[in-house]
């Protein structure tokens, strides 16, 4: 009986040890589910801020691709009415190379392309005088920040070799800060006014 007793009391003790570690398994998988419910709750609320992130660069993006498009449009009406005009334009940096030039500006230059006078100077293609008359004028301009407005020039027309008057506004070109940058100039041909 005595083995029996021991045996209920190390049943009782067993029964206490299996009661404990259910009781511990029960109480580790409430704290897994509550961790889980946790990580879920965290999970979700990482969505939803992706979602509103992503929303927002989307947002964004389309905003800067209508800004980049009325740039281009702008910028295709602009270059539309520089080629067209019958003035000569042109547009120099800092070191006196030209940026930027018209059609019309071709033929007194004596080139067939935009392109060949890109990053060259006056001095590429006038007499050494001439080039360096035109260079201490912009200079002026670009150091002072003061424009030239309708001066009469004499040049040289490098399509034809013929002497030719030009009525010559040159402006300063000033970055987004105020900054002079260069220079814009636009010519007229008053050859036939001159000489009548």
């Amino acid at each position: 009986m005595e083995e029996n007793q021991k045996s209920k009391s190390q049943l009782i003790n067993e029964l206490q040890e299996v009661s404990q570690l259910v009781t511990d398994l029960r109480d580790e998988l409430v704290r897994r589910d509550e961790a889980e419910a946790e990580l879920r709750k965290l999970a979700h609320n990482l969505e939803v801020q992706v979602d509103d992130f992503t929303r927002e660069i989307q947002r964004e993006i389309s905003q800067r691709e209508k800004a980049e498009e009325a740039l281009a449009e702008e910028r295709n009406l602009l270059r539309t009415l520089i080629d067209n005009l019958p003035d000569l334009i042109y547009v120099k940096d800092i070191e006196h190379r030209f940026l930027l030039v018209n059609n019309a500006f071709l033929p007194l230059m004596g080139v067939s392309k935009q392109e060949d006078l890109i990053g060259k100077m006056d001095s590429d293609y006038f007499p050494e005088q001439l080039a360096r008359q035109y260079y201490e004028d912009e200079e002026k301009i670009m150091k002072t920040g003061t424009p030239m407005i309708n001066r009469e020039e004499r040049t040289i027309n490098k399509s034809t070799n013929a002497e030719v008057w030009l009525l010559s506004t040159k402006i300063p070109l000033h970055d987004s800060k105020g900054n002079i940058i260069g220079l814009v100039g636009v010519n007229r041909d008053i050859t036939k006014r001159k000489t009548q």
